[in-house]
């Protein structure tokens, strides 16, 4: 008997708590006009963000890119020479519009180059002579043949 009134009891106090809560909380919508306002407007294609809209304007990146050499100086400046198969970019062109490089030095004073193309959201690790193919989205060893 004292269970069951336990019980009745508990039930009646968690409705109680729950009907309280939901006063506290607000409505999303009121009637059925705002129900099909927010309906029409979820529906509707998310607008893209500005820098979505301009990958669409960034020019190609260039077929190849080759990770020609680096000098690391005493002092933390670097050079570093990539080219496109074409020319050579001038020493410490870090950002192109099409694509941008970053220079890593690791341990074992073996310089890595982090290459970033925007228009794919690609990140790519050259070594010294290695050369990305842009539009295979593979590298290169420098003793295989680019073409």
């Amino acid at each position: 008997m004292r269970i069951q009134f336990l019980l009745e009891y508990l039930l009646v106090m968690s409705l109680t708590v729950n009907i309280a809560m939901a006063e506290e909380l607000e409505r999303l919508f009121m009637d059925t006009i705002e129900r099909a306002k927010l309906n029409t407007l979820r529906s509707q294609p998310l607008t893209p963000t500005v820098e979505e809209q301009m990958k669409k304007f960034l020019p190609d990146p260039p077929r190849y890119i080759t990770f020609r050499g680096a000098v690391i100086r005493e002092d933390g400046s670097t050079v570093v020479w990539i080219s496109d198969g074409h020319r050579i970019y001038p020493p410490n062109t870090l950002y192109q519009p099409s694509f941008s490089v970053k220079l890593f030095n690791t341990l074992e004073n073996q310089p890595t180059l982090l290459i970033t193309l925007p228009k794919g959201n690609k990140k790519r690790w050259l070594k010294l002579g290695q050369t990305l193919d842009t539009k295979s989205d593979q590298v290169v060893e420098k003793l295989q043949q680019v073409n």
